[in-house]
Parts: structure tokens; sequence; C-alpha cells
């Protein structure tokens, strides 16, 4: 597997898995009745979130000229959780894991070198909710504290055999 040589889970598997699901008449149906907004008057509410990202890898290599960053697909997923104190006040939370990764490859005459990196994180974001009303219209401000963890890094590359 060479530095233009992308594939893997997220270029290969998931867009045939993401084409068969959506074929399906029962997962639309599932995923219309999820998206439905629903008036619930109790005082604590909790869900699922989730969803893909490609997250690139942004720095100055102008020391490796002949050196490309490419993004790599990634994933998140949080359990959201919102706890009703008074009708102006919240705790939130949304406690869950998110994988980011980036890849550099050469392009020179070391062509199919390349370095893959990708962390996951665990992370936790809490904080109090502040809601007023006007009417029709209603505000929010939502300060609070992120707490995260490294809980692994994974490197996966090729190196040029310069004494073979």
């Amino acid at each position: 597997m060479g530095a233009g040589d992308e594939s893997g889970f997220a270029t290969e598997f998931l867009p045939d898995l993401l084409n068969n699901l959506m074929d399906s008449r029962p997962v639309l149906i599932l995923i219309f009745l999820f998206l439905q907004k629903t008036s619930l008057f109790a005082q604590t509410s909790f869900g699922v979130e989730g969803g893909l990202s490609y997250n690139t890898y942004h720095t100055n290599i102008t020391n490796r000229s002949a050196t490309t960053l490419k993004g790599v697909t990634g994933f998140s997923a949080d359990l959201p959780f919102r706890y009703k104190i008074y009708s102006w006040l919240y705790v939130t939370t949304a406690p869950g894991i998110v994988q980011k990764g980036y890849s550099m490859n050469r392009t020179d005459s070391l062509y199919g070198e390349y370095d893959r990196h990708i962390n996951t994180f665990l992370q936790l974001p809490a904080g109090v909710s502040l809601v007023y009303s006007w009417r029709r219209l209603r505000g929010t401000m939502e300060p609070g504290l992120y707490a995260g963890y490294w809980l692994a890094g994974r490197v996966k590359g090729a190196v040029a055999d310069v004494f073979g």
C-alpha cells in the first residue's frame, strides 16, 4: 500500500454500506422517525449523537517540499444528557469518543513513503444552559467546561529501504 493508495474502511466499505442502507425502506422510515421533533415535558432528556468527519493537518512543511498532507476520515459518537433544574436552567453533558487523523505522503523519488496518524480521544463537555424566552423567540447561553483524554494513537506507514 503506497502513498497514492488510499484504500481502507472509509474509502472502500463505508460508501457501499451507506448506499445499501439508503436503499432499505425500513431504515429510511426509522431515520425519519428519529428526526421528528417531539415535545417532552420531562426534567431529564438523553440521546445518542454521532457522525463522520474528515480531518486535516495544517502546518508549515516547507522543510519537506516533496510532501503532501492529506485528511483522514474519522468519527464521533456522543451520549448527550440534559437535566432541568428550573424552567430557565439546565445542566448538560455529552460524554463521547472522537477519532481524528491525518496522513503525510511523499511525492518525490521516495514516492510510496507515507505516515498515517489516527488518534482516539474520550471527551467530556459539561455545562449549564441558561434559557430566556421572548414570546415565540428563545435564546440560550451555555457556558461550560471541557475535559478530554487521549485513549490511543496509531501510526501506520511505509519507509523506503535505503540498504536494499
